[in-house]
């Protein structure tokens, strides 16, 4: 099945292999999660294995996020006397 496919197709193969591989480091990147390193190792992994990749996209919607204070767009209040 494989043996049938051109280099075009390979490519293309590639192509989406590569970014469902980065699928769960871009998540966890966007989050911001504090341990964005493990996530990345797991991810890693998963190209192996798939197993890991599930485990990466768990870590990915589940590790905390860090601190990024206040969204709101207001100045911060002045401090009391």
């Amino acid at each position: 099945m494989l043996s049938n496919l051109g280099p075009v197709e390979v490519l293309v193969l590639l192509l989406v292999s590569f970014v469902l591989l980065c699928v769960p480091t871009l998540v966890a990147r966007r989050r911001g999660v504090e341990k964005l390193g493990w996530v990345v190792l797991t991810s890693a992994l998963g190209a192996f294995t798939g197993v890991f990749w599930i485990v990466s996209m768990v870590l990915a919607f589940t590790l905390s996020t860090r601190e990024t204070g206040d969204d709101s767009g207001a100045a911060p209040a002045a401090p009391a006397l």
